[in-house]
C-alpha cells in the first residue's frame, strides 16, 4: 500500500503471518515479525506514520532486511 509519508514509501501487512513489510523512501525494505493487526491498523490511521513507526515498531520487533 503506497502511503503519504516523509519517511515511508509503502507498507504491506500479512495478518496470517503477522508480518509487516516497510519500504522506506530510500528504497530499503524491512520485514518485521510478530506485528499484531491492531498495531498495523493504528499505523495506517496515525497522522504521522514515521513517528508511529519509531515509537511503536522500530526496536520492538524482530526484523530482517529484504
Amino acid at each position: 500500500m503506497k502511503i503519504h509519508s516523509s519517511m515511508i514509501d509503502s507498507l504491506w501487512y500479512s495478518p496470517k503471518h503477522r508480518r509487516l513489510t516497510v519500504r522506506f523512501n530510500n528504497q530499503s525494505t524491512y520485514e518485521y515479525a510478530g506485528v499484531r493487526a491492531d498495531t498495523y491498523d493504528q499505523l495506517i490511521q496515525s497522522g504521522s506514520k514515521g513517528k508511529f513507526f519509531h515509537r511503536n515498531i522500530r526496536g520492538k520487533y524482530d526484523y530482517r532486511r529484504k
